[in-house]
């Protein structure tokens, strides 16, 4: 699944496939993930809406202890949920999708579905000068 990559203005290599675990059971997030990563899918596209990240983390987690992957070889992305877009609220999902997936850092942070385009611009304006973009 390596295969082209957009470059970024920040200069990052963004993969131009990725695989979304938006509509993935619980009970098969696991083997979904590990088929994923084990077939050279690297963009995970998740969202705290679809439930799944903590378990998402947990996987990465022993993929990782595994040695089959290492942080810096993916790039995740999540979004703020609707109920987020406000300055605290950005910031606090954002916290929330960093603790549940065990990493440090997202790879992009997306706008899910906000009803005042912006608004939303002025928050993720003021998220990135606080050192989450």
């Amino acid at each position: 699944m390596s295969g082209p990559n957009f470059i970024l203005n920040t200069g990052s290599a963004m993969p131009a496939v990725g695989f979304g675990t938006w509509g993935i059971p619980n009970d098969s997030i696991s083997s979904s993930i590990r088929s994923a990563i084990r077939i050279g899918y690297r963009l995970l596209d998740l969202a705290p809406v679809y439930g799944s990240e903590a378990a998402v983390g947990s996987i990465l987690a022993e993929l990782q202890q595994e040695g089959k992957i290492q942080r810096s070889d993916l790039f995740l992305t999540s979004k703020v949920p609707p109920t987020g877009c406000s300055r605290e609220g950005v910031i606090q999902t954002c916290e929330d999708t960093l603790k549940k997936l065990g990493v440090s850092y997202l790879d992009l942070y997306l706008v899910h579905v906000c009803a005042t385009y912006h608004r939303t611009h002025l928050l993720a304006e003021d998220a990135s000068e606080h050192g989450y973009g």
